[in-house]
């Protein structure tokens, strides 16, 4: 299409180097020519440039138009290219007649108001005829109703690439009729572009460009061109750049078409074609300066009109050819198209090639000075340098675009995954598997199996239960020793009195120091840290399940990705008593008249006191089992329904979830307070005789050991304090050493001890305790076990199946299931696009694969 429009003006742009062959010094002879290409005379007309490319080099070739072709530039992915940009007048529509063999609109108001790609290749069947597709590709809307509130008074908008196919044609002479009516029907946006089709199709006339809703559009009309003997090119040709405009409300029309060029010559891998005519001063041609700054290194310039030259005006396009001004780097061809008259008497192209061979070789300087550079003139020669250089981009560019597409396509594939699938008319089956899938999945994270993941509750329960062990063998009934005899007595007192055994004023403190009476001894398990922290007993409340936990990570603390384990603590309610104490307790509990004699209620007295201790304990036991287990089936709900995570379906089934989980919490909760720990506390009874006689013996062996060395320490400070007090006189002192030698030989006899039936009773309460707590421990676990993870497992799914509302007869069962699948519309819009992209992906990966 010849060119009307006001010059081109543009901005720099990144370069790109092209190897090696290209144009050469600048003190050369011939400089910018030497090393790109042969020296060979003007090649045939015949000669289209194939012969410079071998047979893969053209399959690549053919691989970048299909690829084009199938959408992947839309996709963010340029490929090779070559656009052709000029001055207005400058040969630019002659240019591309004569490389692509096909004629464009030549008339008034007809320059290129929109990129037109023409794609041409050599079909694989030699035995066709010469076709052409006419496409529309479509990435922006006209909106000019929203470019107000943009702050721009550009009407154009991105939406997503759509390419129509617009008319098939079967030969040439259809060719400019056709891209005339193409180029209005992007001209006119709120008219349907298949009207304009339709119209051609039945032989309507053309339209007249002045008749177009807007002056040039950022749409594409595309070509598509097989013919044997085609040279294998992919070229667009691009509107001026405009300067000017005929009112300020068309201003934005310089910037659109600005940016529009630059768009598509700013790619590293364009090469650019410029079409310079040497009717004209170089000087004068914007179009060269746009090229030179946007990618000197990546342009090839195309001298035209060489016949409108004057003698003696020649110097300066011989100083241009021979690389001495206006330099690029792949150097500057000349070609010589039909004139005028010619055009109307209907050369053919065949014609005009010859006639531009002879235009060369009999013409000065053509044929004379520059005859040296003869390998640079004509429509052929060009053809096959731009053929030769396009190859050579696409065979250096080729494994970088196949590892992008794989990439894109492996991104497009774990992005839909993440997506609800598309809606179907298998709702029904498609949620009873998810929850099938979900319930089968969870219960083998309930149950346990291969992995460390799958083991995770199993481990965790053992665990709590093995702290909860340790927090009640720390509450093991435990007796305060006295560090004098005094003190002792003193207690003892109090306790005939009724009153607390706390010193008189000004008195020392009675208890100065405690013995742990089992601090070398050995529990059921190792002993528990008591930690002197308060703790309130609270009752177990439901807890939610954590929605804003990241799959993979621990789902007991929001955000955190590793959950500390649970260490129960020991409430600071004091287990321990003084012997004075454990003397009034056998007293107060004495039933018979026999002296010396333990009633057993003072045994049971004392392990319920201790075994009502437990309460805390056990709650925070149960907490940390709920947090766990509520951690692993938050971890595969999200896992399997994370796809679903904007329909009513999720929302609905976490709820559903969270309220069975609680309920089968508080459950256990009154199974393990009302039931287990009730009959503990309430019937102190064991038949396991033979244990707890030895675990006595072992206990109050123990006592006694303690005792004695108690007793040991009261003497040995007695004895201290009869040494270093100089109040008494020699037979008061004596007499005191006479009474100490004897209580020392008095406490080697058996059963010489006033608190001997003291030790033995907190000797046995140990020893029940013990049973107790191994027992206790042992029945929890197994009703955490078989009552209620068992309840969790075998009942989630058919707590899903009925609050979905499955199980209700005469529902409308698929009608509710199509409610549940409902997703949110912008991710059902983002499921559609990710589809086309996958598509055009696929289409993409086909034709690599066929290379």
């Amino acid at each position: 299409m010849e060119e009307n429009a006001p010059h081109i003006t543009d901005g720099p742009l990144q370069q790109r180097k092209y190897g090696e062959n290209d144009q050469g010094d600048d003190t050369s002879s011939r400089s910018g020519t030497e090393d790109i290409e042969s020296r060979e005379a003007t090649p045939p007309p015949s000669d289209t440039g194939l012969d410079t490319l071998g047979g893969g080099m053209r399959k690549m070739v053919e691989l970048v138009n299909k690829l084009r072709a199938a959408g992947i530039e839309g996709l963010g992915l340029g490929l090779p290219r070559i656009a052709v940009v000029g001055n207005q007048s400058a040969g630019k529509s002659s240019l591309i007649e004569a490389i692509s063999g096909i004629k464009v609109p030549r008339y008034t108001g007809t320059c290129t108001r929109c990129p037109l790609e023409i794609n041409l290749s050599e079909p694989e069947d030699p035995t066709l005829t010469w076709q052409c597709k006419v496409s529309l590709r479509f990435n922006k809307k006209y909106s000019p109703a929203s470019s107000g509130s943009r702050g721009t008074n550009n009407p154009w908008v991105d939406q997503s690439v759509e390419q129509h196919l617009f008319l098939e044609l079967s030969s040439k002479e259809e060719v400019e009729g056709a891209l005339m009516t193409a180029q209005s029907a992007v001209l006119n946006p709120s008219k349907r572009w298949k009207d304009f089709a339709m119209k051609q199709e039945l032989g309507g006339s053309n339209p007249m460009m002045e008749d177009c809703e807007v002056k040039f559009s950022p749409n594409v009309v595309c070509l598509e061109i097989t013919e044997p003997g085609l040279p294998n090119l992919a070229f667009i040709d691009l509107p001026g750049v405009i300067q000017t405009t005929e009112s300020d409300s068309e201003d934005y029309l310089i910037d659109l078409v600005t940016n529009l060029v630059k768009e598509y010559v700013k790619e590293e891998d364009c090469l650019i074609l410029l079409a310079m005519t040497m009717k004209d001063d170089a000087v004068n041609q914007s179009a060269a300066r746009l090229a030179r700054e946007m990618g000197e290194e990546r342009t090839v310039g195309a001298l035209t009109k060489p016949d409108t030259v004057c003698p003696g005006e020649f110097q300066q396009w011989v100083d241009i050819l021979r690389g001495k001004a206006h330099k690029l780097k792949h150097g500057y061809f000349v070609t010589k198209q039909p004139s005028q008259d010619e055009l109307v008497r209907g050369i053919s192209h065949a014609e005009a090639r010859r006639a531009e061979c002879e235009f060369f070789s009999s013409r000065q300087p053509w044929a004379t000075e520059l005859s040296d550079m003869s390998y640079r003139f004509g429509t052929v020669a060009l053809t096959k340098f731009l053929a030769q250089k396009l190859g050579e981009t696409i065979r250096l560019r080729l494994p970088g675009i196949v590892e992008t597409i794989r990439m894109q396509a492996e991104n497009v594939r774990m992005e839909l995954n993440n997506l609800p699938p598309p809606a179907t008319d298998n709702h029904f089956y498609l949620i009873q598997n998810l929850l099938t899938k979900f319930s089968v999945m969870a219960g083998e994270y309930i149950q346990g199996g291969n992995g460390l993941e799958k083991n995770k509750l199993q481990t965790g329960l053992k665990h709590n239960a093995r702290e909860l062990g340790k927090i009640l063998d720390s509450l093991t009934p435990r007796i305060q020793w006295f560090r004098t005899e005094e003190e002792e007595n003193f207690a003892r007192m109090a306790m005939v009195r009724e009153e607390s055994p706390s010193p008189k004023r000004g008195e020392s403190s009675l208890v100065i120091s405690l013995l742990d009476d089992d601090s070398d001894g050995e529990s059921w398990d190792q002993k528990a840290k008591v930690t002197e922290v308060p703790v309130t007993p609270h009752k177990p409340a439901p807890q939610p399940l954590n929605r804003e936990v990241v799959v993979g990570r621990d789902s007991a603390t929001p955000g955190s990705s590793k959950k500390r384990p649970w260490t129960g603590e020991a409430p600071t309610i004091s287990n321990t008593y003084t012997l004075s104490q454990i003397n009034k307790i056998i007293e107060s509990n004495a039933g018979g008249q026999i002296p010396d004699q333990v009633d057993s209620k003072a045994v049971e007295y004392l392990a319920k006191r201790a075994l009502v201790l437990w309460d805390s304990a056990i709650r925070g036991f149960l907490d940390a089992c709920q947090r766990q287990l509520l951690s692993v089936i938050h971890s595969v709900f999200v896992k399997r329904f994370q796809r679903y995570q904007k329909t009513p379906l999720y929302t609905k089934s976490y709820d559903i979830l969270e309220e069975f989980l609680n309920r089968c919490f508080e459950r256990q909760v009154e199974n393990v307070l009302c039931r287990i720990y009730k009959l503990e506390k309430d019937q102190i009874a064991t038949l396991n005789e033979a244990t707890f006689k030895t675990t006595k013996g072992k206990h109050h062996e123990k006592l006694l050991e303690l005792r004695a060395r108690n007793r040991e320490d009261q003497r040995e400070i007695k004895r201290r304090k009869l040494n270093t007090d100089i109040s008494l006189s020699p037979k008061k002192r004596a007499v005191e050493e006479k009474k100490l030698q004897q209580e020392e030989k008095d406490a080697q006899l058996p059963g010489n001890d006033k608190y001997a039936n003291e030790i033995e009773l907190v000797a046995g309460v140990r020893a029940y305790y013990e049973l107790a707590t191994r027992r206790f421990v042992d029945n929890v676990f197994m009703s955490v076990l078989g009552e209620w993870v068992k309840a969790v497992k075998v009942g989630l799914r058919d707590e899903l199946w009925m609050g979905l509302g499955f199980g209700e007869e005469g529902g409308e069962v698929h009608a509710n299931c199509r409610a549940l699948l409902e997703e949110d519309p912008e991710k059902e819009r983002r499921r559609l696009g990710l589809e086309v992209k996958r598509e055009q992906l696929r289409k993409a990966m086909e034709e690599l694969n066929k290379l």
